[in-house]
């Protein structure tokens, strides 16, 4: 199954692919640093299932084919970065604020852009020709 994913739209498959590994790194990420001392207390429950989601959906939809199914990953991906900015408002209002803190932390930051970057590497997935089979 894997081989005819592959054969049929190699760029995507690897497109796709990318996007996994990006998507567990960024949960992987915030799993090891979501929880910010005076800002916020717990981990947010909705965000990890979320994040799951896509990624689980994102592994499915590398090697099968569910037309009308295959945009989860990219809107899980994308409701993950909202909801990670929602559960550290108070920490963006203190970095805004300059209270206790001056700047946003590298983690904070590279949580963001690995849910961006494999939301949009999913989405570029789509742009290329499946081949046709002769």
């Amino acid at each position: 199954m894997i081989k005819k994913s592959i054969q049929s739209n190699p760029a995507k498959f690897y497109c796709s692919v990318s996007a996994l590994i990006i998507g567990i790194i960024g949960l992987i990420l915030y799993l090891a640093t979501g929880v910010i001392k005076g800002f916020t207390d717990q981990y947010s429950t909705a965000l990890i299932i979320v994040a799951v989601v896509g990624i689980i959906a994102n592994a499915v939809f590398s090697v099968k084919r569910v037309d009308t199914l295959e945009m989860i990953p990219f809107m899980a991906y994308v409701i993950s970065i909202f909801l990670f900015i929602a559960v550290n408002a108070n920490y963006l209002a203190a970095v805004v604020r300059a209270i206790d803190i001056s700047r946003v932390s590298t983690a904070f930051i590279m949580t963001i852009v690995c849910f961006l970057v494999a939301a949009a590497f999913y989405l570029a997935g789509f742009c290329f020709k499946v081949k046709e089979e002769p």
